[in-house]
């Protein structure tokens, strides 16, 4: 089976690549074209990337890396913040391998990643080798049930502290 990733910068994302996009994101999200595509242009910024996984050419599962920073223990860390992981088809282990590959290409950019996650999740992302961030002070608010995840190991911390929006 061969497999592959494409990244594209956002300010880079074409026509064709962003209808795949739409695409992917509307098998797990129902809505619009219209309201998929206003999501993107409010949410994304143009150094934000778009992660396309494909199999035999064909992309088949989407996530998005937003380029940001948090403060770990007193110390400003440049990540990237995994959002709107999906596939065409749910259950044949594609969001994994996704997964997989975006967190090689995150260690490859030596970054940190992070991810906010509901508490159902935690199994499928723990599959992909990340961990939930314990910590004695995280300032981030955060809806209930949902947790902060990070793609390293180094899951012990003193503080946590991030200030965007949700990913």
């Amino acid at each position: 089976m061969k497999e592959q990733l494409t990244i594209i910068l956002h300010e880079d994302l074409d026509a064709a690549n962003l209808n795949q996009v739409i695409k992917i994101k509307s098998c797990a999200w129902p809505y619009s074209y219209e309201d998929q595509l206003d999501w993107i242009e409010r949410h994304l910024s143009p150094k934000d990337l778009h992660v396309l996984y494909h199999v035999e050419g064909q992309p088949i599962a989407y996530l998005n890396l937003i380029d940001t920073t948090v403060w770990l223990d007193d110390k400003q860390v440049a990540v990237y913040g995994v959002g709107n992981v999906c596939v065409i088809h749910k259950g044949q282990g594609q969001g994994l391998a996704l997964m997989r590959l975006a967190t090689d290409f995150i260690h490859t950019e030596h970054r940190l990643g992070i991810l906010f996650c509901k508490s159902p999740l935690i199994p499928f992302y723990e599959k992909a080798g990340w961990s939930v961030l314990e910590c004695q002070a995280c300032r981030i608010e955060l809806p209930p049930a949902v947790h902060v995840m990070v793609s390293r190991r180094q899951t012990n911390v003193e503080s946590f502290r991030y200030e965007g929006i949700l990913f």
